[in-house]
């Protein structure tokens, strides 16, 4: 497989350390399924990590360590913590790397993506020559997660990013203002980038696509729209 787009180093360190959210982190796990270069990235990261954690030097316990630890937890002030963005996830032994547990929906967007049964998802219109799944059950912060199936020639308006923004080739292709994305492509977008993707692709392009927040549309009409498409 010829992948030539590939997530940011710090997003795969990110992602080997479980700090990234539950959205981004089904992306990554799915990107690196295809992807041996990526996969081999996280995996040294894996064993970067366990091998500083197995070189720090243990402290002696005293008497009261345990008291100690114990006034720290009931003393912890809870209500300025917010849980909202703790994630929840499994390790793949098989290939070493980080996954988050997933829910109805993302099981089956998941299952249709590795078997390409696309066709047994139910999508909804979103605008014409688009249609989409959207994956509530994957945490994403102010954005989203969803699973896009774009007609031939049609042209995503033009666009930046509020936060992070993955983006993976699950069929056909599309082209932007950085190249040209297909199968297992990923493309790892911030706020510095604006673009206008359209596809290229006799078939339908299909997209996975996570994001941390709203798209920021540079056309007035379009930003109007977002009440309504919640992009």
């Amino acid at each position: 497989m010829n992948i030539q787009h590939h997530p940011d180093k710090s997003t795969l360190l990110a992602y080997a350390a479980g700090v990234l959210n539950e959205a981004s982190s089904f992306i990554i796990s799915l990107h690196s399924t295809y992807c041996e270069q990526c996969r081999a990235e996280i995996n040294q990261a894996n064993q970067l990590g366990a091998n500083l954690l197995h070189n720090i030097q243990s402290e002696q316990l005293t008497e009261n360590s345990f008291q100690q630890l114990w006034n720290r937890i009931e003393n912890y002030p809870d209500k300025d913590f917010d849980y909202t963005g703790c994630e929840h996830t499994n390790i793949d032994n098989e290939q070493n790397i980080i996954s988050p547990e997933t829910g109805p929906t993302s099981d089956k967007v998941l299952s249709a993506c590795q078997q390409k049964a696309f066709n047994d998802l139910d999508w909804c219109f979103l605008a014409p020559g688009i249609k989409q799944v959207i994956l509530d059950d994957l945490y994403s912060s102010q954005g989203s997660v969803r699973l896009f199936k774009i007609k031939p020639g049609v042209k995503i308006p033009h666009h930046t990013h509020r936060s992070n923004e993955l983006t993976l080739v699950m069929q056909g292709n599309y082209q932007d203002e950085l190249g040209r994305f297909q199968f297992g492509d990923l493309s790892d977008l911030d706020a510095s980038h604006c673009h206008q993707p359209t596809v290229h692709s006799d078939e339908d392009c299909i997209c996975l696509i996570a994001t941390e927040d709203k798209l920021k549309f540079t056309n007035p009409v379009f930003s109007l729209m977002q009440n309504f498409i919640k992009i």
